[in-house]
């Protein structure tokens, strides 16, 4: 297996371990810390804590599914494309969610779900914009990155208003 594949999966299961880290503890966390939330960001705290309310540990599955199948796309597209900087914008669009994962939990002064993940991701995604900073255009990687992040949190949006209002019925 050459080291293209290796980085390719790594992104993949990186991606995958961080959702299955917020699946699995999100609900837990949340009735655990929702009055925490709540008495520390009073206007915030409540809102999260009423949306996320709505959605359902399948929901969640839901939305994580939808995801990985976007991201496997996308992951194929730049394989057999023979786009690279695609990839490395994937990896900054990651490290972007997940570094905002890691200044969520220091806000709140806890571990959030998909800390542990988070920082395993961003040293990643750090390493692997360091190593090939000297073959593509650093711009254009962070360009596909930015332009890879606004689309998925659009996405992210919509699929929270999907499943809630499914859940909702």
């Amino acid at each position: 297996m050459n080291i293209q594949r290796i980085l390719y999966l790594a992104t993949f299961l990186l991606f995958v371990i961080h959702e299955t880290e917020e699946i699995l503890l999100f609900h837990k966390w949340l009735n655990r810390n929702g009055g925490y939330l709540k008495k520390k960001f009073p206007r915030i705290g409540k809102r999260l804590t009423d949306q996320f309310s709505h959605i359902s540990t399948h929901g969640f599955i839901y939305i994580a599914i939808e995801e990985t199948i976007l991201l496997t796309s996308l992951l194929l597209y730049t394989w057999y494309a023979v786009r690279p900087e695609i990839w490395i914008g994937i990896v900054v669009m990651l490290s972007i969610h997940w570094s905002l994962t890691i200044i969520q939990s220091v806000i709140l002064g806890r571990m959030i779900p998909g800390t542990v993940t988070s920082i395993a991701g961003t040293c990643f995604g750090t390493t692997m914009l360091w190593l090939f900073r000297r073959w593509y255009s650093l711009p254009s990687c962070l360009l596909w990155g930015i332009v890879l992040f606004a689309f998925a949190m659009i996405n992210l949006l919509l699929m929270h208003r999907i499943v809630a209002k499914y859940s909702a019925k």
